[in-house]
């Protein structure tokens, strides 16, 4: 990773809310015309810069933590939004579930025997976390474990 990426991703993890803004503006009015910002490491500050404040980690590409699963990709998720510890993703088998926001009774119950049946062969449970079945499954995975 080159010198300027690595400052700015520093820069990124430890600003105040103006310095935030202020780094936006000088990454975005580079980030086409510079071509060491032509990375998926310079995805990941994208990412970051560009996402609403959440209360949650943030793991970027070039991040020790990143799990090493996801770097096998060939389009990687530039960042990740995390609760809870993740170190459990290099665990075992994981497992993602996603799904309607607008969930039913049936759909929700469905969804955390699912995930209670993952959980006790081993897999780790990977969701999103948006409302309806995603929420379900965080709920689930929380719960069990």
């Amino acid at each position: 990773m080159n010198n300027l990426l690595k400052w700015m991703i520093l820069s990124a993890n430890s600003a105040s809310k103006s310095e935030l803004e202020r780094l936006k503006g000088e990454y975005l009015n580079i980030r086409d015309s510079d071509p060491r910002l032509r990375t998926p490491e310079a995805a990941s500050l994208t990412a970051v810069l560009e996402a609403p404040p959440v209360e949650a980690d943030i793991l970027i590409y070039p991040d020790k933590k990143y799990p090493a699963k996801l770097r096998q990709l060939k389009n990687p998720p530039p960042a990740l939004y995390v609760l809870g510890d993740t170190g459990v993703l290099s665990d075992g088998p994981c497992v993602a579930v996603v799904g309607s926001r607008d969930a039913t009774v049936y759909g929700m119950t469905v969804t955390s025997d699912f995930c209670l049946d993952f959980r006790e062969a081993g897999f780790i449970i990977v969701t999103g976390g948006a409302k309806g079945i995603d929420s379900v499954a965080a709920e689930t995975a929380v719960k069990f474990g």
